[in-house]
């Protein structure tokens, strides 16, 4: 994974979201010291500078660190407007990680120029097909088979909320317990 310096993620499935981060996370930590190089914001009330500053450290031990800004929807406009800076000359060894909520702004200044710049990462739920490939990939994953019946029925059991289904995927796999094979 080609880690790059600015991440806006937003969505509505929050597993997805939750996934995004800690793939980030764990590529930008690896073989670092997390404790040292790993910065967490809130969006509502933030301050652009201390924020900036963060950005701005270089990291402790490690090629790169974290800075996450959690409700990045919920920056004010005149933050927003000051964070540009930022973004149009980001740290090369900082991931600044914004999660927004289940959309983003696209009126913003600051998420139009994100956008811009491929920083934006949409995490939505997923579509049955996409869905039906995210299931068998993690069963797969689990060194286990399933069968097109039985990814339909945990659909129609589960829906598209990705974290309830993976929560009946490992009910279903632990059930399975050694066979190769997951069936409806």
């Amino acid at each position: 994974m080609v880690l790059k310096p600015i991440y806006y993620i937003y969505g509505t499935d929050d597993y997805l979201v939750a996934e995004a981060v800690e793939e980030i996370k764990s590529e930008a930590l690896r073989g670092g010291l997390e404790s040292m190089n790993y910065q967490v914001f809130d969006g509502r009330g933030l301050d652009h500078g201390a924020l900036v500053a963060a950005a701005s450290t270089l990291p402790a031990f490690s090629d790169r660190r974290v800075v996450l800004v959690r409700g990045a929807d919920s920056i004010k406009a005149a933050v927003e407007k000051e964070l540009i800076g930022y973004v149009e000359d980001p740290s090369p060894t900082t991931c600044l990680v914004f999660v927004g909520g289940a959309k983003a702004d696209r009126t913003s200044a600051f998420i139009k120029r994100l956008s811009d710049l491929g920083f934006l990462k949409a995490c939505n739920r997923l579509k049955n097909s996409d869905l039906a490939a995210w299931i068998r990939k993690e069963v797969a994953a689990q060194g286990k088979k399933i069968t097109d019946g039985a990814v339909s029925k945990l659909i129609a059991i589960a829906g598209n909320n990705l974290r309830e289904v993976k929560s009946e995927l490992d009910k279903i796999i632990l059930f399975a317990f050694d066979k190769a094979e997951v069936d409806s």
